[in-house]
Protein backbone atom coordinates (compact mmCIF):
# COMPACT_ATOMS: atom_id res chain seq x y z
CA UNK A 1 0.00 0.00 0.00
CA UNK A 2 1.26 3.55 -1.03
CA UNK A 3 1.74 5.93 1.37
CA UNK A 4 2.95 10.15 0.93
CA UNK A 5 4.92 11.26 3.41
CA UNK A 6 3.22 9.25 6.39
CA UNK A 7 2.62 5.99 7.65
CA UNK A 8 2.52 4.14 11.13
CA UNK A 9 3.98 0.63 11.74
CA UNK A 10 3.23 -1.40 14.30
CA UNK A 11 5.19 -3.11 16.60
CA UNK A 12 6.63 -6.25 14.91
CA UNK A 13 7.50 -3.75 11.56
CA UNK A 14 4.10 -4.29 9.45
CA UNK A 15 2.13 -1.01 8.15
CA UNK A 16 -0.70 -0.66 10.30
CA UNK A 17 -3.79 -0.32 8.24
CA UNK A 18 -5.88 0.54 10.62
CA UNK A 19 -4.25 4.04 10.28
CA UNK A 20 -5.18 5.41 6.67
CA UNK A 21 -3.89 8.50 5.33
CA UNK A 22 -5.43 8.87 2.12
CA UNK A 23 -3.13 10.54 -0.85
CA UNK A 24 -1.29 12.05 2.69
CA UNK A 25 0.75 15.24 2.12
CA UNK A 26 1.89 16.38 -1.19
CA UNK A 27 5.72 17.66 0.12
CA UNK A 28 7.66 17.28 2.98
CA UNK A 29 7.11 16.98 6.36
CA UNK A 30 10.17 18.42 9.01
CA UNK A 31 8.01 17.80 12.32
CA UNK A 32 6.05 15.51 13.93
CA UNK A 33 4.48 15.10 17.88
CA UNK A 34 2.08 12.67 19.08
CA UNK A 35 -0.17 13.43 21.83
CA UNK A 36 -1.52 11.37 24.47
CA UNK A 37 -4.59 10.60 22.76
CA UNK A 38 -2.10 9.04 20.00
CA UNK A 39 -3.44 12.15 17.70
CA UNK A 40 -0.39 13.29 15.38
CA UNK A 41 0.70 16.74 14.61
CA UNK A 42 2.81 17.53 11.85
CA UNK A 43 4.56 20.58 10.76
CA UNK A 44 6.28 20.86 7.36
CA UNK A 45 6.00 22.25 4.01
CA UNK A 46 2.81 21.55 2.54
CA UNK A 47 -0.84 23.21 2.09
CA UNK A 48 -2.97 20.00 1.69
CA UNK A 49 -3.61 16.86 3.89
CA UNK A 50 -5.77 13.83 1.75
CA UNK A 51 -7.67 16.44 -0.18
CA UNK A 52 -8.11 19.06 2.70
CA UNK A 53 -6.44 22.33 3.50
CA UNK A 54 -3.52 22.25 6.06
CA UNK A 55 -1.15 25.07 5.53
CA UNK A 56 2.14 23.83 7.05
CA UNK A 57 0.32 22.22 10.06
CA UNK A 58 -2.27 19.83 10.65
CA UNK A 59 -3.66 17.50 13.28
CA UNK A 60 -3.78 13.70 12.54
CA UNK A 61 -6.98 11.84 14.20
CA UNK A 62 -6.06 7.83 15.33
CA UNK A 63 -7.38 6.78 11.83
CA UNK A 64 -5.53 8.74 10.10
CA UNK A 65 -8.29 11.35 9.29
CA UNK A 66 -7.82 15.25 9.42
CA UNK A 67 -8.96 16.28 12.72
CA UNK A 68 -11.80 19.13 12.22
CA UNK A 69 -11.60 19.96 15.58
CA UNK A 70 -8.39 21.43 15.41
CA UNK A 71 -8.87 24.93 14.04
CA UNK A 72 -5.34 26.31 12.17
CA UNK A 73 -7.44 28.93 10.59
CA UNK A 74 -5.47 30.16 7.45
CA UNK A 75 -2.17 28.10 8.90
CA UNK A 76 1.17 28.92 9.45
CA UNK A 77 1.75 32.01 7.03
CA UNK A 78 5.16 32.42 5.20
CA UNK A 79 7.46 29.85 7.12
CA UNK A 80 7.55 26.09 6.96
CA UNK A 81 7.15 24.59 10.13
CA UNK A 82 10.63 22.82 11.00
CA UNK A 83 9.62 21.33 14.50
CA UNK A 84 7.01 20.99 17.10
CA UNK A 85 6.38 20.77 20.98
CA UNK A 86 3.49 19.82 22.88
CA UNK A 87 2.40 21.57 26.18
CA UNK A 88 -0.06 19.85 28.60
CA UNK A 89 -2.57 22.33 28.66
Amino acid sequence: TGRNRIARINTDGTLDTSFNPGTGFPNVVYALAIQNDNKIFAGGEFTTFNGSTAVRIVRINTDGTVDGTFDTGTGVSGWNVLGLGLQDD
